[in-house]
């Protein structure tokens, strides 16, 4: 693991993090919502020493890696042992550039920079709000009125729409979800 990262709150994440946080998804008393570690054939994580864990598979598992570089969430393990799952969901503490604030259920989180943060660069934006709009056509004439700074999922019928703006501007990303369609 990376050494000098620390949690918002404080605590450092080790691979005592990593540990707490798989028993944390896979405990049936706490009935995480799609639990990353169920469909990789853990039985065991071994903390080697404060930055190094070695899980234990019952099975080859060649997707392993991806899944835990891509669906889970680590915790501090101090929080989630004095928490309930109520406040570990609804005042989230990760190691990121960003820490959270104020969650308005249905409108919005609001985040702001990290002092703290471990990693390069640095957050350059001091306050990050992201609203939740719901319905295209008002979240694109938000974007458009400049009542927001950006947006997703914009419709492949408004592109050109956006293009033809001057302070608009259209940015492809590669997400990493695959939509597929199979037949039998």
């Amino acid at each position: 693991l990376r050494q000098g990262v620390t949690f918002h709150n404080g605590e450092p994440f080790t691979a005592e993090s990593v540990k707490a946080s798989y028993e944390r998804s896979v405990d049936p008393e706490v009935n995480v919502r799609r639990p990353w570690a169920g469909d990789v054939n853990i039985t065991e994580i071994e903390i080697v020493d404060d930055h190094t864990v070695r899980f234990h598979t019952s099975a080859p598992t060649p997707h392993m890696l991806a899944r835990l570089a891509n669906d889970h969430f680590m915790y501090p393990p101090k929080y989630l042992a004095e928490s309930d799952p109520t406040t570990i969901a609804r005042h989230p503490i990760g190691t990121g550039p960003y820490v959270f604030q104020e969650w308005s259920q249905g409108e919005q989180i609001t985040m702001t920079a990290n002092p703290d943060y471990w990693g390069d660069p640095k957050p350059s934006i001091e306050t990050v709000t992201w609203r939740f709009i719901p319905e295209d056509s008002t979240r694109l004439a938000s974007l458009q009125t400049g009542q927001i700074d950006l947006m997703r999922s914009l419709l492949p019928t408004s592109i050109e729409e956006v293009e033809s703006q001057e302070n608009l501007a259209v940015v492809d990303v590669e997400g990493t979800r695959r939509v597929y369609i199979g037949l039998n």
